[in-house]
């Protein structure tokens, strides 16, 4: 795609030039007060966009100047190919969520039928309130729906963007881009402000690509990556700073490239092959830092989980991966589990973990006999890890590496008792050995856990230390008495695991429901009866066809594939229920306005406010 003087389309890898023109030399001239431009689907391009609002936004990106805002209504702008040379304030209407948009309420700027990227920003700026569908290449790889890249001006860029959801359509063919990019080219800087991102990429969500300077605050935000092998979050080259956000990917959670820096807290990154992998491929020294956070590989039937926290060191001399966790939880659960926590360093090269209040857990169920350690350290070049009062039972170190020994320095070790770690849950049983038995001094003024909860409680009243690992565990119900000590040698038994709630009954009344006709369309009403107040989480999938590739039921195949059946997700909504019979409208008329005609299953789970799961509850209905 070309753009104006001093903007080439930047693809990983390519080189970006930057052309000075003699404009930027000119004297400087009074510049207007700022300007806002209005953008509706009913208006008509004009010369200001102000009073009367312009019907593109390309037209209103021309007239504007800079500092100017955007103010954009409702509604779907079939737009693409967006470049911003300037520094301008993009606010919607709203984003609407990860699997849901109401164009009478929010901005969609659908760029999926394009080549390009759909805004590329090279000038500063902000952007919230906003849903931005990427485009296709034309050689059928996912394109990106927002690029904000610092490449002129002054040479320092600073970009915001809040309440924003970002997301590709999957590749045909080829490769594919994030969903969105940022990128310092050099000699530039650029420094971005994130907050309540949702980004769903058909390769990465978030791909920090930098050769010049690079500083990402990311917090709130959610980041769903889409294809094996690569991370939903990417750091390459770049300062991260992140907190509060959960990045899932069909391969990794988060991956730190060469010279990147991570600094996370409270965030969730997994994904079906690791949580969290750092490597280095040349000279130079890449850190993470986890506190309150998890890190975890999640057992998926074809995929082969390697481990929870992988740090690679494999230049040689000068190639340094560091990793420091704190009251944190680092995890792989699944067939083919090599370790929780893995180092691997070249000859010359040096890999190091430092753990306080952390468990390193791996674990292969098919196995038993001989399982996977939960910290594996090996060399030729230097691997270590460094842990205090920390939680593994399995070490494997080959020459040149060293782990601390297991059950010393207040270490624990045996099974840490998580609720469910076959469905991803790693939250600690009331039964735990590692309830209590973390360091206080490694607890910040003030710190919460990775749900949200005090660090250290007070359970049963009582001045606690806090639990090892990334949740705590707050005890509730009636006390023990006497309180005693726990330590190595205590014969207190544990308290009782809490029990998991019960769906005793659902029903679905669907009378009269119309699929697309919102005048004639009727709120449906779901019934459930819970033992125990509950969140109830209720996902919707919808029966669609599908042709068969190979064994799998896909929505595109050959012309002479069979047909099949298959489901596909239309919606997740959570319910606060009570103990007892509980009624809500659903599927809401909102809602049942936007589904297609076909046949539908509802799959309810409750989930306690400790954690523990309900099996879970199906039911069948249809729109017409």
């Amino acid at each position: 795609m070309d753009g104006p003087t001093g903007y080439v389309a930047g693809m990983r890898g390519a080189t970006l030039f930057v052309v000075m023109t003699t404009a930027l030399l000119a004297p400087a001239v009074a510049m207007a007060a700022p300007t806002v431009r209005y953008v509706s689907t009913s208006g008509a391009d004009n010369p200001t966009c102000n009073p009367a609002p312009c019907k593109t936004i390309q037209h209103a990106i021309t007239v504007a100047q800079a500092g100017d805002t955007l103010d954009i209504g409702p509604g779907t702008f079939t737009e693409g190919e967006l470049v911003v040379e300037h520094a301008l304030s993009f606010v919607g209407a709203g984003a609407g969520t990860a699997s849901s948009y109401d164009p009478s309420h929010d901005t969609l700027i659908d760029g999926s039928h394009l080549s390009g990227e759909t805004i590329f920003d090279f000038g500063g700026g902000s952007f919230s309130n906003l849903r931005i569908n990427g485009g296709i290449e034309s050689g059928g790889a996912s394109n990106t729906a927002l690029y904000l890249q610092a490449s002129a001006g002054a040479g320092s860029d600073s970009f915001n963007v809040s309440n924003v959801v970002a997301t590709q359509p999957p590749p045909s063919s080829g490769g594919s881009r994030a969903a969105v990019v940022i990128e310092a080219v050099s000699p530039f800087t650029n420094t971005a402000t994130i907050t309540g991102l949702t980004s769903i990429g058909a390769g990465a969500a978030l791909d920090l690509n930098n050769n010049g300077t690079l500083t990402l605050n990311l917090s709130h935000s959610t980041l769903t990556g889409g294809k094996a092998g690569e991370a939903a979050l990417v750091v390459g080259s770049a300062n991260a700073t992140v907190s509060d956000t959960t990045a899932t990917g069909e391969g990794l959670g988060a991956a730190v490239f060469t010279g990147g820096r991570l600094t996370a807290t409270r965030d969730s990154f997994t994904g079906k092959q690791g949580g969290l992998k750092l490597r280095s491929t040349e000279a130079g020294t890449l850190t993470a830092t986890l506190r309150d956070s998890l890190a975890a590989a999640l057992p998926t039937a074809g995929f082969a989980p390697l481990a929870g926290a992988l740090l690679v060191s494999e230049k040689g001399a000068g190639s340094i991966v560091k990793l420091n966790a704190t009251n944190s939880t680092i995890v792989a659960y699944g067939k083919g589990v090599t370790a929780g926590l893995q180092l691997e360093s070249a000859a010359g090269a040096t890999a190091t973990a430092q753990l306080a209040n952390t468990i390193a857990y791996g674990v292969d169920p098919t196995v038993p006999v001989t399982p996977p350690a939960d910290i594996l350290a090996a060399g030729p070049g230097t691997a270590t890890v460094a842990a205090a009062t920390s939680a593994y039972s399995t070490v494997k170190a080959s020459a040149g590496a060293s782990i601390t020994p297991v059950a010393s320095a207040g270490n624990l070790a045996g099974n840490p008792a998580f609720v469910s770690p076959a469905s991803g849950n790693f939250t600690l049983t009331a039964g735990s050995p590692l309830h209590d038995r973390g360091n206080p001094a490694e607890v910040q003024p003030g710190e919460l856990d990775l749900a949200g909860a005090p660090r250290i409680d007070g359970d049963c009243g009582l001045p606690q230390a806090p639990d090892i690992g990334a949740y705590e565990l707050t005890l509730v119900g009636p006390c023990q008495s006497p309180v005693v000590s726990k330590g190595p040698t205590s014969t207190t038994s544990a308290p009782k695991a809490p029990k998991a709630p019960v769906i005793e009954s659902a029903s679905v009344a669907t009378t009269a429901l119309r699929a697309h006709h919102r005048k004639r369309a009727r709120a449906g009403k779901l019934a459930f009866t819970l033992n125990e107040a509950a969140t109830v989480t209720v996902e919707l999938e919808r029966l669609a066809s599908g042709h068969l590739r190979r064994k799998a039921c896909v929505a595109n195949a050959t012309a002479k594939a069979k047909a099949c059946k298959r489901l596909v997700s239309a919606a997740t909504i959570s319910l606060k229920g009570k103990a007892g019979r509980n009624t809500f409208n659903f599927p809401s008329v909102k809602l049942v306005g936007r589904l297609k005609a076909a046949h539908y299953k509802i799959v309810l789970v409750a989930i306690s406010s400790q954690g523990m799961r309900s099996a879970s509850r199906t039911i069948q209905f249809t729109l017409r």
